[in-house]
């Protein structure tokens, strides 16, 4: 699996499990190539695959990367198990810019690249490690599972209203924890600023 690099992936990815109502046997097959990726001992695998969304559709080159159903604590499933499907390039879509003719004769006339100086460098850092969500401190991790969807919350306020014969809630006071943190933006607003006169 270390071949695979980030350009690789061309389209979102998708995540795949079996479904027996849609096709027999896929539980079998799915069990078969899961345990085969993710073996008792050694590195997890991932599978190449060609891939056919629809009938009479084109072929895609994809990835299957497996994942381990994982459970918490109070054992309710954290994650899954199934396997994460990445659309891989063909050859044809890997290109290299830089050893084009005409844009290395474009290259020379230019001259060379601007570099990041090492304060442009650490202003970036410093920003990074100041907006990070990672709270270290107390050894939690981001998780964007820990973030409600606000669309599905209002669906459910609404759907409490109803059937409790009540008005729901105006929109405005519905908690999105999706929209962006102004005090903490704030709160760092000097290392803000410092990058932005660094670059």
């Amino acid at each position: 699996m270390s071949c695979l690099q980030d350009h690789h992936q061309m389209a979102q990815s998708r995540f795949v499990y079996p479904d027996e109502h849609t096709l027999r046997g896929s539980t079998a097959v799915f069990a078969a190539l899961h345990a085969a990726c993710l073996p008792a001992k050694g590195e997890p695998q991932m599978a190449v695959c060609s891939y056919v969304r629809v009938a009479d559709g084109l072929p895609s080159l994809v990835a299957l990367l497996p994942q381990a159903d994982e459970v918490d604590d109070e054992g309710l499933q954290v994650t899954p198990n199934g396997f994460h499907m990445i659309i891989l390039p063909w050859c044809d879509d890997l290109r290299s810019p830089e050893s084009d003719p005409a844009n290395l004769a474009k290259a020379m006339q230019d001259g060379p690249p601007p570099r990041a100086s090492e304060e442009q460098i650490a202003a970036a850092e410093a920003l990074i490690n100041a907006i990070s969500l990672d709270n270290a401190d107390e050894g939690v991790a981001f998780s964007s599972v820990d973030i409600p969807n606000p669309h599905l919350q209002r669906h459910f306020e609404v759907l409490e209203a109803l059937a409790l014969k009540m008005d729901p809630p105006p929109v405005e006071e519905l908690d999105d924890e999706t929209a962006p943190d102004l005090e903490g933006i704030d709160a760092h607003m000097e290392t803000l600023e410092a990058f932005k006169l660094a670059v």
